[in-house]
């Protein structure tokens, strides 16, 4: 190749490189600064930098007449190509409102990083998607994981279990006692099991508050909710009630800055989110959780939703440290550390890792993980697994890995 094309080749690609370590930097900065919060235009920003970075390593690679120095560079697309369809996979599947789901796939980035995806397939890319066969100690490692977490949350159904004792069957004052003490756990008159919400049963839901950590309240109200209340005094001037709220709201801005509270050093050992919010007022990550004006719309899951959840963040904690993903191993060995602070634990570091996200990324080079994670597919692995065994069904599994093409297309 041309030095002087080669030498323009690298200037740009340095320049691409320098800027996505930028943006990845102010990504990670809002996640630790504001509990995990997600700028969407930035994740637009980075997923499209990295298609860029892909494309224009793959135009010197199809300019290239020398395939011995291909190698580095191919992996380096391969990596990039990936690395953007495991961020938009995950910033199009966050758990956000029902009407804030249709802003994701209607920002501008979105469009532009489909264009980026198919000009890439365009140009040879589709090998960076191509799978390839874990080698066998990986392959062992996740059919045991599989296993064993379809076994552990699968087979022995949750909603199915029948209640010690009818509270409306007991003794008046025995009867008294229990809904005083126990009005949740114990109402009358409860439904017989299977308890929990069918495929096809879903309800749509709605509240007018919402839980957010402390540090998200606070950045909420100061970037968003002031400068829109303050955008709509100046279009109805001397508007009372307008002038009223912001100082309400204002005045609750700086009572939330000066809160003080100690991080709960040691978390409940329980499903993510499960109990946290809704008992100890505590995000995951010890964060004080407040009460919030924002209008939310939701869709309520099923028990099959909750299976798929269980399953995946036990696979991705049981997954950690056993060598089946370079960057889950180095996250997990960081959680451990002490220099995680609130955001890990020495002890039980696989209770701390964000296990979506993580299983987002690892099911991209597994076609097994990517399966489970469509209900269809899952349902038909328990059924298969309660009538064959584990060993029929592992021999099942690894035919099956074998036949599996390529990574479907994230749009």
């Amino acid at each position: 190749m041309n030095n002087s094309i080669e030498s323009r080749f690298n200037i740009t690609l340095n320049h691409l490189l320098e800027e996505e370590h930028r943006i990845t930097d102010l990504t990670k900065s809002y996640d630790i600064l504001y509990a995990g919060l997600k700028d969407i235009d930035l994740h637009y920003q980075l997923i499209n930098l990295k298609f860029r970075i892909a494309l224009h390593v793959t135009d010197f690679i199809m300019a290239e007449p020398d395939k011995a120095r291909v190698e580095p560079y191919f992996k380096m697309a391969r990596g990039k190509a990936r690395e953007a369809v495991h961020l938009l996979e995950t910033i199009t599947d966050l758990n956000i409102s029902l009407d804030q789901q249709d802003q994701v796939r209607q920002a501008p980035g979105y469009g532009e990083a489909k264009q980026l995806f198919q000009d890439l397939l365009l140009k040879g890319g589709a090998a960076f998607f191509e799978q390839k066969e874990a080698d066998g100690k990986k392959q062992k490692e996740i059919l045991k994981a599989v296993s064993s977490a379809l076994s552990k949350h699968a087979l022995s159904r949750e909603d199915n279990y029948e209640t010690t004792f009818k509270t409306e069957n007991l003794p008046g004052w025995l009867r008294k006692l229990v809904l005083l003490f126990l009005p949740v756990f114990a109402k009358e008159n409860k439904k017989d099991p299977p308890y929990g919400i069918e495929e096809g049963e879903e309800e749509y839901l709605s509240s007018k508050k919402i839980k957010l950590p402390l540090s998200q309240a606070i950045y909420y109200i100061e970037n968003e909710l002031i400068p829109s209340l303050k955008n709509a005094l100046e279009n109805s001037p001397g508007d009372a009630l307008l002038q009223e709220r912001i100082a309400r709201v204002t005045e609750e801005l700086e009572t939330y800055k000066k809160v003080k509270y100690f991080p709960r050093s040691i978390p409940l050992i329980l499903e993510r989110n499960f109990h946290t919010d809704g008992i100890n007022q505590y995000s995951e990550n010890g964060e004080m959780l407040v009460t919030v004006n924002i209008p939310v719309f939701y869709k309520s899951g099923t028990n099959m939703d909750r299976i798929r959840e269980m399953v995946e963040s036990d696979i991705v904690r049981k997954l950690a440290g056993k060598g089946v993903d370079e960057k889950l191993d180095e996250e997990y060995r960081h959680l451990k550390k002490l220099e995680s602070g609130i955001r890990g634990n020495s002890r039980t570091p696989g209770f701390k890792l964000d296990t979506r996200l993580w299983y987002s990324r690892i099911k991209q080079s597994h076609p097994l993980l990517k399966s489970l994670d469509n209900k269809e597919s899952l349902q038909k692995y328990i059924e298969l697994f309660r009538k064959k065994g584990r060993r029929k069904f592992e021999k099942y599994i690894e035919q099956e890995i074998r036949q599996t093409g390529a990574l479907i297309n994230p749009f």
